[in-house]
C-alpha cells in the first residue's frame, strides 16, 4: 500500500517541467510537510523565501535563513539543467 502511495506522489512530481526522479526522491524524502502546508510555508522552509528583519521604523537586510539547504541545493541544479535548455 505504500510504495503506491510513493509511486504516485512521484509520479505527479515528475510530470512537472524540468522536475526529475533526483529533485522528487529529494522532495519526498527531506520535505515531509509537502502536501500539507501552503506555498508561503513550503517556500520558507525551503529557503526560497526571503524574511525581512523590520520593526516600526526599523528596516534590516532581507535574508534567507532557516531553511533545509539540501532541498534548495537540488532545486538550484534542476534550475541550472532546465535553464542550459533554453539557452
Amino acid at each position: 500500500m505504500q510504495v503506491k502511495h510513493w509511486r504516485t506522489k512521484t509520479e505527479i512530481l515528475t510530470s512537472v517541467p524540468g522536475v526529475g526522479k533526483v529533485l522528487a526522491y529529494t522532495l519526498l524524502s527531506e520535505l515531509p510537510e509537502l502536501g500539507k502546508l501552503n506555498r508561503k510555508e513550503i517556500a520558507a522552509l525551503v529557503g526560497v523565501a526571503s524574511m525581512n528583519r523590520e520593526s516600526g521604523t526599523r528596516s534590516g537586510k532581507r535574508r534567507i535563513r532557516g531553511s533545509r539547504h539540501r532541498i534548495r541545493t537540488v532545486m538550484f541544479m534542476a534550475m541550472l539543467r532546465v535553464a542550459a535548455r533554453l539557452f
